[in-house]
């Protein structure tokens, strides 16, 4: 058992004692037995049996280094395969990057070359598919899918794109390099297109939209919607990309709007650009081992990124292509208007029944001009305009046409006579329009021996402290004579000397008549003339103004004249007042300091105009001012008797504005620039955009006052006896009333040192064997432009 445990064959060269190791190690050398043969025997077994071990465990070794040689080497050549494989991808890729580049430019020029025959053919399957409703329908769904695939054919190209910087990039940087390239490219080449179509194209262009009517509607809806619409045709294959582009550069699109519409090539390219990267992803998926997103999901992305471009697309098709029909139909309402303006040429007159009143001297006469859908009905009570109805141009010519009554006045010229029309709605005021101070003027008149003496005149202050449109009997209360010349309506009155304490005997003519106007509107022009009567030796001033109140939106619109837009184009220096309305004499400019809002010269909203002159002229705090209006806007009256009103303390300085006062424009503005050779200023334009309603308002008068209807409170007159039972409260219509400047009948008919501004738009003074009096004002009811 001894010689076992230490037999080196068990032990092993680790576990055998050393010499002299150990405290024990003499001894345990002392105490062994010595050897015998057979323990011999067994030892040189053992050693053998290790050798051998020792030399196979040496092989596996060098077997298992050369394996791990071999491995090492095997991951080096793959490492160097997919690096080979890499750089020819690369360059590859950069080949197809190149060819995809030249095509985008062959295309741009292609289509350029080729896109006017395309117009040409879509619009001729527009006209087949619009006589053709049924068929039409699926021919117009083949065409725009086949469109949003092709895109005639710049999709393909943009796919393309999407498919090389996928494959060089990856899904998300190859999309968005991918995009950014295309939308350049695309962009450059439409600013080139725009550019020809504007200097180059404009009258072959022009041929193009004469021609066809899909076309037509596309130059309208550019010119009246402009970057709406624009957009819209930029997302849909309607109008093929580059005829869009030369007809946007043809018509009075700017280059700015142009160029944000531009913005429009955006989604489609991304969508695109999608769809290829997508696939060229897909289809370098795998070579790098990268397998975190399945061919499956790819495939599913392309597949869904096709249908939403497909469904996308048609649903902008069919709201630019239902745009564009709407306003085909309105073409055609216009075409046919036109027609039949051109057929009718003048107005048809018409004499209604009169008016028996048993208190009135003479029955009042009625009558009615109609031109197209244009209607204008006028009495002899006051040579009065009552009654004009204009179409709500809003609407399409699919619906049944709405008219509204656009002017105030009473239910019927029995309830204006027996309300002694306390506004003068739509009536002719004069013999002197507006204010005189003090109801005082002098006059230079001729004496029986030749000599001149200046001679006062006391008139009666029917407003205040002043004399006021002729006094409380004045040529609006009067019931005029009346008949027809020829295509018109002339009323005729005769005031005697003395009339109102006006000196000398005059005779006054007003004549309407109703045509049609070059702007494709219908224009109401009143001539007002005046002479002396015959022997009449004396002089006398005279100036007319009619004081028609209107609203564009209707006579009864519960949003007053807020929505309303006014410019005055020629006006650029109105008349300062004193505090009962009276001018100082100066002459102002508008838009300086303190006079921002009396500027017109821009096209201004009323409700912003009313706001600002509360802060600026009646001395309102800003939420005050906007409160007023507001308040009215939401259906509430500005305060408990529906009146604004300026503070208790007056208005703001300068203002001239009494306490506690109605507030708003009443003033007179200076007419200048250009005039035709009859001698019209264009004075104002007024419109309301929800209706498209325009009104251009002409005339020889060097002035015009523009009144807000500040004392309208809705209970003078009462709602009982106005039209349709409305209430006419503050800021309900608007006058614009031609004339000469208020309070301006100077003794000599000549202008005074350092009044030559204001003396230039004097009051007129009709003298023996000197001019008849004249003055004429055009109102155009227009259809107003528009605004993209």
């Amino acid at each position: 058992m001894m010689a076992l445990s230490a037999s080196p064959g068990v032990l092993g060269d680790d576990d055998a004692p050393s010499d002299g190791g150990g405290v024990d190690g003499n001894d345990a050398v002392d105490e062994a037995p010595p050897n015998t043969p057979a323990d011999d025997d067994f030892a040189d077994n053992s050693s053998d049996r290790s050798d051998r071990s020792e030399t196979s465990m040496r092989r596996q070794l060098r077997a298992d280094d050369d394996g791990f040689a071999d491995n090492a080497s095997a991951r080096s050549e793959a490492s160097m395969q997919r690096q080979l494989r890499a750089e020819k991808i690369r360059r590859r890729n950069r080949i197809l990057l190149f060819l995809l580049l030249a095509a985008i430019i062959i295309f741009v020029i292609v289509d350029s070359l080729t896109s006017k025959y395309v117009a040409r053919a879509l619009s001729a399957l527009y006209e087949w598919v619009d006589s053709h409703p049924l068929p039409g329908a699926f021919v117009l769904t083949l065409v725009v899918f086949l469109a949003t695939l092709a895109f005639i054919p710049g999709a393909l190209l943009t796919i393309g794109c999407g498919v090389v910087y996928g494959m060089i990039g990856g899904l998300g940087r190859g999309t968005a390099i991918g995009s950014a390239v295309v939308f350049v490219g695309a962009a450059v080449g439409s600013e080139a297109s725009f550019v020809v179509g504007r200097y180059l194209l404009r009258d072959c262009v022009g041929r193009w939209v004469e021609r066809y009517s899909i076309l037509r509607a596309v130059d309208k809806a550019m010119e009246t919607k402009g970057l709406r619409i624009f957009f819209l045709l930029r997302l849909s294959p309607i109008i093929p990309f580059n005829a869009l582009n030369y007809m946007a550069g043809a018509t009075a699109v700017t280059l700015r709007d142009y160029t944000l519409a531009l913005i429009g090539l955006l989604p489609g390219t991304v969508l695109y650009v999608f769809v290829g990267a997508s696939a060229g992803s897909a289809m370098d998926m795998g070579k790098d081992g990268d397998d975190s997103v399945s061919r499956g999901a790819r495939i599913a992305s392309i597949v869904a990124g096709v249908a939403l471009g497909v469904l996308g697309v048609i649903a902008v098709s069919y709201y630019a292509k239902k745009e564009l029909n709407r306003i085909v139909a309105e073409q055609e309402m216009e075409k046919q208007r036109e027609e039949s303006l051109e057929e009718q040429e003048v107005a048809l007159v018409e004499e209604l029944p009169p008016i028996l009143i048993d208190t009135a001297e003479s029955p009042i006469r009625l009558f009615r001009l109609t031109l197209g859908d244009i209607t204008v009905e006028l009495s002899s009570l006051g040579a009065s305009i009552t009654k004009v109805l204009l179409p709500d141009y809003s609407q399409s010519s699919g619906r049944d046409l709405v008219r509204d009554d656009v002017v105030l006045s009473y239910a019927t010229p029995k309830e204006q006579f027996e309300d002694d029309n306390k506004p003068f709605f739509g009536a002719i005021v004069g013999r002197v329009a507006n204010r005189i101070k003090g109801g005082v003027f002098q006059l230079s008149q001729k004496n029986g021996d030749g000599t001149v003496s200046t001679v006062p005149h006391q008139l009666e202050r029917n407003n205040g402290p002043n004399h006021l449109h002729g006094g409380s009997d004045g040529f609006c209360h009067r019931i005029w004579e009346a008949g027809n010349v020829g295509d018109a309506v002339q009323f005729t009155l005769t005031s005697p000397d003395g009339d109102q304490g006006y000196p000398a005997g005059v005779r006054v003519t007003a004549t309407y008549s109703l045509t049609s106007s070059e702007s494709r509107g219908v224009k109401l022009r009143l001539e007002m003339r005046a002479s002396l009567l015959p022997g009449e030796t004396k002089a006398t001033p005279l100036a007319l103004a009619q004081h028609s109140y209107f609203n564009l939106a209707s006579h009864s619109s519960p949003c007053r004249i807020f929505a309303h837009t006014l410019q005055l184009p020629n006006c650029a220096r109105y008349t300062p007042l004193d505090n009962t309305s009276i001018p100082t004499r100066e002459v102002r400019r508008v838009g300086d300091e303190g006079q921002e809002a009396m500027d017109f010269r821009k096209e201004t909203v009323l409700a912003d105009a009313l706001e600002q002159y509360g802060m600026e002229q009646a001395g309102l705090e800003p939420d005050e001012a906007r409160n007023n209006v507001q308040r009215i806007l939401n259906g509430n009256a500005a305060n408990d008797e529906g009146v604004a009103r300026t503070p208790t303390s007056g208005g703001a300085p300068g203002a001239n504005l009494d306490g506690n006062a109605p507030y708003g424009f009443d003033h007179n503005y200076a007419i200048e620039g250009s005039s035709t050779e009859e001698g019209m200023h264009v004075a104002a334009i007024l419109s309301h955009p929800p209706t498209r309603r325009s009104l251009r308002v002409s005339t020889t008068a060097p002035g015009m006052q523009v009144y807000t209807a500040n004392y309208l409170d809705g209970s003078s007159p009462p709602p009982a006896l106005c039209k349709d039972g409305a209430r006419y409260d503050q800021w309900q219509g608007i006058c614009l009333e031609t004339q000469t400047y208020p309070d301006s009948i100077y003794p000599d008919d000549v202008a005074v040192d350092g009044e030559e501004e204001f003396a230039a738009g004097r009051c007129f003074v009709l003298h023996p064997g000197g001019d008849d009096y004249f003055h004429a004002v055009e109102y155009e009811f227009l259809q107003m432009r528009e605004e993209g």
